[in-house]
């Protein structure tokens, strides 16, 4: 563990008992979302996922996207945020080019997508719908949490390491992945979008 990830579980347990997210009525405590994050980064190791893996996130804004970035800056995963309004085509090319390994999919909103995409992914190895409803071929978000109580790997994670790799409609008509903490955030990440 280590940036980010050490700040985000300290800020967990300095405000426990306050709101972290409220969405739509609900609220999830700085000690929930502890929790949740900790067992989702956990759980992303029992499948196989090692520090500095591409886990790819297809939604509009729900609680469960935030649980997902915070578990990859616990232990070092490589977010990539997948605009929800591609087509199949275009997810494709992003978790092809990105190295995905895992999909975090809005069930409800994405589910035609989602459809389209899962037997043409081959390096994918976890599909999860996050949100509700769900996709044949994906484990519900809900159902995968009670799939076993992992803690998360205690991986180093280098100052150097990217966190996301961010897509933009690129100057060819292809996206181009992005390291927004790359100098100058302009700069490619390297072995990413040409």
């Amino acid at each position: 563990m280590g940036g980010v990830g050490n700040l985000l579980l300290g800020a967990c347990k300095a405000f426990s008992r306050k709101p972290a997210i409220i969405y739509c009525g609900e609220t999830l405590t700085y000690g929930d979302y502890r929790k949740q994050l900790l067992q989702v980064a956990g759980l992303l190791a029992q499948a196989g996922l090692r520090s500095g893996d591409r886990v790819a996130v297809i939604s509009h804004n729900l609680p469960e996207y935030l649980v997902i970035f915070g578990a990859a800056e616990v232990v070092g995963y490589v977010v990539v945020p997948v605009n929800f309004r591609l087509t199949a085509e275009e997810v494709l090319y992003v978790l092809e080019d990105s190295g995905a390994v895992a999909v975090f999919l809005e069930a409800a909103a994405l589910a035609e997508v989602g459809r389209e995409i899962r037997p043409r992914a081959p390096d994918v190895r976890l599909w999860v719908s996050i949100g509700d409803g769900v996709v044949d071929g994906y484990v519900k978000w809900s159902r995968w949490l009670e799939s076993g109580q992992s803690e998360p790997p205690a991986w180093p994670v280098h100052e150097n390491q990217p966190a996301y790799i961010f897509y933009t409609s690129g100057d060819d008509r292809s996206a181009e992945g992005r390291d927004p903490a790359a100098p100058g955030s302009n700069r490619q990440c390297p072995g990413h979008g040409g």
